[in-house]
């Protein structure tokens, strides 16, 4: 697989590079691997909201020793388990000063509206370690939370981290290889209590069940905790007896700490790679299982990827044997195309990369004549849309185009954009086409055609739109009553909207509900990456930021259609003052604009 370097920016000084890698041309008949334009492995899925958030780590293309060469950790996003958000790198090693390499599997868990990566490193001075990073949002980016290793004994044992926290409010950290081992942490999550300290579980045979010849049981590493209907499970990567390859195996236990009881193999050995890691959750009604394997085209035990299936309990609560797919989970809810679609958003991409986008966020870049991109169960409702919106940045007339096609490759178009020169790569403009009519649920394939051999153009985003619903206004009823003479009218005053506000003479009223949600996070110190809630509806968004404290002088304005924009060129060591409000279109396209949010600072 081939990739390009991408520069990627986290909080404070930390650079991490973002590395991008093209999708080898394939079928998009398959949904497993969920990831296919890098390497991923140990899934760590979290639910949060209406959305399924996913950490990786990531396996680079080429090897350093013939071993693992992993630098940093990947965030992916779904709301119908078969459309994923790309996230980018959230978190690298460099984010740690104190660590070398080695950053292997993660997990991440929300407190108290924190968030917390819970990573394994290999320090400078030797030795696995676990570090934690904590971010505002489950996107990231992540920081060092504490300067220095959460656990550190200075031995193979302390990796693949699984964190879980109680009813009570008690969070357990459990880690190991070949040892299971857990202590618990304190309230701040970033600390344990050094009273109870680091605790060995018995490794024996009737907790882990039996195992390789060199082990006392199957027990491996990769432990996955976790809790449903007041029973514990420890899901993990084994060992069976004379194998030399992982599955996939658990205990239950009636307490957080054991003892611990072997009850089997969910998912034999299976996809061809050495290891495999376990990663479950519920999420919207169903049970997944996370897994990786070697499927995409180059993948090996150190070139692996991730995958998912879903399953059901048995009435007992005892899993079912599961085996790998290529089919992969069904979608548990339509996409509505009506909305603004992440680029970066889809189930199958074909010959494409991903990238840090200057606007905020990522763009889907390395678009070749021949590319596409497969957007599953999209449903366009009973009327279906009239135009195709998209985003696109383009440097050089390459007779670039987007063919809207459904169901298949080769399916019908309903549509064909024609994407320009906008003068250079990073200066987006929104290109518009006509479509056929289409209505109901369909898969939707992007494919991109060009003349050029080069980089056609990067992709931001996409929406439909449809036909405006008519408004109806109702005759008045005729009137019951006797004719009276009313008095003289008295002429209504003209009220004329200040700029700014939600209505304008001659319209319905036009509501904007305020921007909530604001975050600002300094990038290597001139610069800002600034996110908000998206507003139902809204067209746009303005951002206001100063040095005043009043956001009254020396104001500068940037408008965006995204809910993530980085703000450059700021005044290096000086405190900046940031607010958000969203706009839609009135008549004749004026903006509508909503309250603003509350004043983030910024130091």
């Amino acid at each position: 697989m081939r990739r390009k370097v991408f520069l990627r920016k986290l909080v404070g000084i930390t650079v991490v590079f973002s590395l991008a890698v093209s999708l080898l041309p394939q079928k998009a008949s398959a949904e497993n691997p969920i990831v296919q334009n890098v390497y991923t492995a140990d899934p760590a899925p979290m639910a949060y909201g209406d959305t399924l958030y996913l950490y990786t780590s990531h396996d680079e293309d080429e090897l350093v020793g013939n071993f693992y060469t992993m630098f940093d950790w990947k965030c992916y996003s779904t709301k119908d388990m078969v459309n994923w958000t790309d996230h980018g790198t959230i978190m690298s090693k460099d984010s740690f000063k104190w660590a070398e390499d080695r950053a292997w599997a993660p997990q991440c868990v929300e407190r108290d509206g924190k968030f917390y990566l819970y990573v394994p490193l290999h320090k400078k001075s030797g030795g696995m370690v676990i570090g934690v990073g904590v971010s505002d949002s489950p996107e990231g980016p992540f920081e060092d939370a504490i300067g220095k290793p959460l656990v550190d004994q200075g031995d193979w044992n302390n990796i693949d981290p699984t964190v879980f926290i109680d009813d009570d409010g008690q969070a357990y950290l459990y880690f190991g290889n070949p040892k299971l081992r857990y202590v618990k942490l304190n309230d701040d999550m970033i600390s344990y209590d050094k009273t109870t300290g680091i605790v060995d579980i018995d490794m024996n045979v009737e907790s882990f069940g039996e195992g390789a010849s060199d082990r006392t049981c199957s027990y491996g590493e990769g432990p996955w905790f976790y809790k449903r209907n007041n029973l514990y499970y420890m899901v993990y990567a084994a060992f069976a007896p004379g194998g030399k390859s992982e599955h996939l195996a658990y205990s239950t236990s009636t307490s957080p700490t054991g003892p611990w009881k072997y009850q089997g193999v969910i998912m034999p050995f299976q996809g061809g790679c050495f290891t495999n890691h376990p990663g479950v959750v519920d999420f919207m009604g169903h049970s997944y299982l996370f897994y990786h394997n070697q499927a995409l085209p180059g993948g090996g035990s150190y070139h692996r990827s991730v995958c998912a299936e879903e399953f059901t309990y048995n009435e007992d609560g005892t899993f079912p044997e599961l085996n790998m797919t290529k089919e992969g989970p069904e979608p548990i809810r339509a996409l509505n195309p009506y909305d603004q679609v992440e680029a970066e958003t889809f189930s199958w991409g074909t010959d494409v990369e991903t990238e840090s986008c200057p606007t905020g966020g990522i763009n889907v870049c390395n678009i070749k004549n021949g590319s596409s991109l497969k957007v599953r169960n999209i449903d366009f409702g009973e009327k279906g849309p009239i135009r195709f919106h998209a985003s696109a940045a383009s440097e050089g007339e390459k007779d670039a185009a987007i063919e809207l096609r459904v169901d298949s490759e080769d399916g019908p178009v309903i549509g064909e954009v024609k994407i320009a020169d906008t003068g250079s790569t990073e200066q987006y403009n929104i290109f518009t086409t006509n479509v056929e009519k289409i209505t109901g649920v369909h898969d939707l394939y992007l494919c991109f055609t060009g003349s050029s051999e080069e980089e056609l153009f990067k992709f931001d985003y996409w929406y439909f739109e449809k036909e405006p619903e008519p408004v109806v206004t109702e005759p008045p009823a005729a009137s019951q009553t006797p004719s009276v003479t009313p008095p003289p009218a008295t002429q209504a005053p003209v009220i004329t909207p200040e700029p700014g506000s939600k209505t304008e003479p001659g319209t319905d009223t036009i509501k904007v509900a305020k921007v909530k949600g604001l975050s600002v996070k300094s990038i290597k110190g001139t610069k800002a990456k600034v996110k908000w809630n998206k507003v139902k509806e809204a067209a746009g968004y303005e951002i206001r930021y100063s040095t005043d404290k009043k956001l009254k002088k020396k104001v500068k304005k940037i408008t965006t259609s995204k809910t993530t924009y980085t703000v450059k060129k700021l005044k290096k060591g000086k405190t900046c003052y940031f607010k958000v409000r969203a706009y839609k279109k009135g008549a004749k396209g004026k903006k509508i604009y909503g309250s603003f949010s509350s004043v983030k600072k910024l130091k």
